[in-house]
């Protein structure tokens, strides 16, 4: 079975300090209903030590480019060095939502601020249904990546990059229930040797 990492979103606790690493319950599910065993990043963890086979950049939090946030920047600084050790061990890397806009400035890319993408579901140009839960999208391309998909309304929606095993999408599998068939096909490929 494949070990497929999975990053965690960063909350603060609001009645005392402490800083939580959280994961949608759902990604359990998924990972099973894949065949995959989850392998959870925490953010104070040496993940060089750790063998997996791929990586999901999941979604929750903005990038600190748009929010000025220092959890954000906590976890963006995190997943970007996630990235590099990735493309040095030819480790494929799937982002999810958040994880796409963070490959997309890895590689210079940058965001806009949009209106209408969250909490909908939408259309891509392939006919596909998608759901939507993003305040921001792509603006500029990062370089060496391609855009695979768009909604109706010209908002990129997946990406990938044009030489190595990188992947990206802003609508969630994990949050379909049930899991619509497409989404678990296309990882499953994705992360199939």
């Amino acid at each position: 079975m494949k070990k497929i990492a999975l990053t965690q979103r960063i909350l603060k606790n609001d009645s005392y300090f402490e800083i939580r690493e959280t994961l949608d319950i759902n990604w359990g599910r998924f990972c099973q209903e894949l065949g995959f065993i989850p392998v959870i990043l925490p953010l104070e963890y040496d993940f060089t030590v750790l063998d997996f086979d791929g990586v999901i950049l999941t979604g929750g939090n903005d990038l600190s480019s748009v929010s000025n946030n220092e959890t954000d920047k906590k976890r963006d600084t995190f997943e970007k060095s996630l990235i590099k050790h990735c493309i040095q061990n030819q480790i494929s890397i799937f982002g999810v939502c958040r994880g796409m806009q963070l490959i997309n400035e890895y590689f210079g890319g940058t965001l806009k601020k949009i209106t209408g993408h969250a909490g909908v579901k939408h259309f891509l140009d392939n006919e596909q249904e998608v759901n939507s839960y993003h305040n921001f999208a792509l603006d500029k391309i990062g370089e060496e990546l391609e855009i695979v998909n768009i909604a109706q309304d010209g908002i990129v929606e997946s990406i990938k990059h044009k030489r190595l095993k990188i992947y990206a999408q802003m609508h969630h599998p994990e949050r379909e229930n049930p899991f619509k068939t497409i989404d678990l096909a296309t990882i499953k490929d994705f992360f199939h040797d």
